[in-house]
């Protein structure tokens, strides 16, 4: 009886010490502001949960062993034991090292602790760890709202790249900015415009993933502040490594990987194939197709399959090096780097070659001169086939993966492509039949210098010229004779876009420096401290109604002249308005005091 006791009584304890404990508790920063979709996690598992917009928490541990990881972006991750304690007010204090990183925002630099508006940064380290072969591949999943779409899986093929879902204003795609350029990211479209989809290059494709030292992606309306209705959609802003202080290094790199398709699609066998296809045409009436002493062949196993798929499909690889010199000392700065990129697809004739060089010089003439260049190459030689799998028939370049699963599986990969004297067309034929090659150069020259007047005064010249010529041929032989008098038919397509720009920049710091905290202490939003313009681009307070509103009453009453944001975009345009600080120190003031006003008046006080 005692043993009994004593079982009931482990069983019992073990119960009781074995419940699950609930944990509450709040997190905010050390100015007592909660901090909401804060990230709560028990230490070595991936069981965790989010705070409310209150900064407010519940979880339930294992025991009170348990620990509790707390972290929030730009805040010291902190680590809490939860003992018998069952509520928690845990304070973040700010990680100083975070902010204090410099996001490129387009004509210019800005902390991160300076930053409002929605922004995301991808390093180089983040980009080089993917092994991404472009800069497309680089973001996929790396970076929340951003969406990317392979056009194909043919090596360097396109991509659909949006942010934040699609717009109607320029189409979908983002604007892309290379070391401060514009760049033209149109696609050149397919020779055969029924599969263009799956034979476009993007001129991203021709950008050496290990040249880039960091992504940043501009979300929302601070991208409309900087580069008008061309940032509707979203601006990426792509920064290039440059060199540094240090005798000169040689760095050498090379990457070899093989591809295979480790999966298709299972289809019926020739034996198969002949029973149903002569079954479905007695389903509908009709006589017996084939022969009765093919009827028991097929019934007996005796007909060889062909199976297509592995007919078309191959084994890939890529072949990816990388040689980088750079260094350079306090008044030099050098980078010079080639790239060959050699990759042959899953499918047969799919091969895609890059080539790619870069020079990156930054000089300093004296304190107040600074200049440097961006200097850029590369050339892509690719051989396509059609891989759609929308399964519509063409009549040029017919996708060869749709031809892999509906051809009839019994012919011999050498036999005459005819089946009861009704001709074939083939996987294999129509890879043999079917030469599409595309070649893509591209120049990118950025050239600039600064002269620095003052401390607070800066002027910055750039001129860039861009150059990229597309050359496409394809030719397809024709494989019905006796269908058509014509023995095959080529196209051929020849693009150059040629593009040249000066821009200039005159930065004012100081006023600057007084208008933004001036505007922030109103009310006023400011996604980004600017870097390089003469305006503040500001999210207006509640309460104002639209900016147009808002810009004709300020005009109108207290004479101070401000651009609403529909000048520049329709994402959130009403909700914010670009203030200028082109205008002296004096002039800043007083148009402050009347702003300052206007906000008085609207809230009746």
């Amino acid at each position: 009886m005692k043993i009994f006791y004593t079982i009931c009584f482990l069983l019992c304890s073990s119960f009781i010490f074995s419940q699950d404990i609930k944990v509450t508790g709040t997190v905010s920063d050390t100015s007592g502001n909660p901090l909401g979709n804060a990230s709560i996690f028990i230490e070595g598992t991936k069981t965790g949960t989010i705070a409310d917009f209150d900064g407010v928490f519940s979880i339930v541990v294992p025991n009170e062993a348990s620990k509790l990881v707390v972290s929030y972006i730009s805040f010291v991750q902190q680590t809490i034991t939860v003992g018998s304690q069952r509520n928690f007010a845990i304070v973040l204090k700010p990680d100083t090292q975070s902010l204090n990183e410099i996001i490129v925002v387009g004509y210019g630099n800005v902390k991160k602790g300076d930053l409002t508006g929605s922004v995301s940064s991808i390093k180089a380290k983040d980009i080089t760890n993917t092994g991404a072969l472009s800069v497309e591949q680089a973001l996929s999943g790396k970076v929340a709202g951003v969406i990317v779409t392979q056009s194909s899986g043919m090596p360097g093929a396109g991509a659909n790249i949006k942010i934040r879902g699609i717009n109607s204003l320029n189409g979908s795609e983002p604007l892309y900015v290379i070391d401060g350029t514009p760049i033209n990211n149109s696609s050149a479209g397919s020779l055969n415009s029924e599969d263009e989809a799956s034979s476009n290059i993007s001129p991203l494709s021709m950008i050496n993933p290990s040249d880039i030292l960091s992504v940043e992606i501009l979300k929302d309306a601070s991208a409309t502040a900087i580069y008008g209705s061309r940032g509707a959609n979203g601006v990426i802003l792509i920064t290039t490594k440059t060199g540094e202080i240090g005798k000169g290094v040689i760095y050498i790199d090379h990457d070899y990987s093989i591809n295979q398709n480790i999966k298709t699609l299972p289809l019926l066998d020739a034996n198969e194939f002949w029973l149903t296809r002569n079954q479905a045409n007695l389903n509908a009436g009709n006589l017996n197709l084939y022969s009765q002493q093919k009827q028991d062949s097929a019934v007996a196993g005796l007909f060889k399959t062909t199976n297509w798929q592995n007919a078309v499909f191959r084994t890939g690889s890529t072949s990816n090096t990388n040689v980088n010199f750079s260094g350079g000392n306090k008044d030099i700065r050098y980078l010079v780097s080639t790239n060959l990129l050699n990759a042959k697809g899953i499918v047969e004739k799919t091969d895609f070659t890059r080539i790619s060089n870069r020079i990156n010089l930054d000089a300093n003439l004296s304190d107040k001169i600074k200049i440097g260049t961006r200097t850029y190459y590369a050339l892509i030689d690719s051989d396509q086939q059609s891989t759609s799998t929308n399964f519509i028939n063409t009549a040029g370049l017919n996708s060869i993966i749709q031809r892999a699963t509906r051809t009839a599986p019994f012919l011999a990969l050498d036999a005459i492509s005819s089946l009861d004297g009704v001709e074939v067309y083939t996987p294999t034929l129509a890879l043999e039949g079917n030469d599409f090659n595309n070649k893509i150069s591209q120049y990118l020259i950025n050239a600039f210098g600064t002269y620095s007047f003052t401390k607070n005064l800066e002027f910055k010249s750039v001129i860039t010229y861009q150059n990229r010529t597309t050359a496409q041929r394809f030719y397809q032989k024709n494989i019905f004779p006796a269908a058509f008098s014509r023995r095959g038919w080529a196209k051929t397509s020849d693009i150059r876009v040629e593009l040249f720009t000066n821009t200039n920049t005159l930065e004012f710091k100081k006023r600057r420096d007084f208008l933004v905290p001036a505007l922030r202490k109103l009310g006023f939003g400011v996604p980004l401290m600017p870097e390089g313009a003469f305006y503040v681009y500001a999210k207006l307070p509640a309460g104002l109604g639209s900016s147009e509103a808002f810009a004709q009453s300020l005009l109108e009453q207290h004479h101070v002249a401000i651009t609403p944001g529909t000048d520049f975009g329709t994402y959130l345009a009403e909700d914010y308005a670009r203030f200028s600080y082109s205008q002296d120190l004096e002039t800043l003031r007083k148009g402050v005091e009347r702003i300052t006003l206007a906000l008085e008046r609207n809230r009746g006080i």
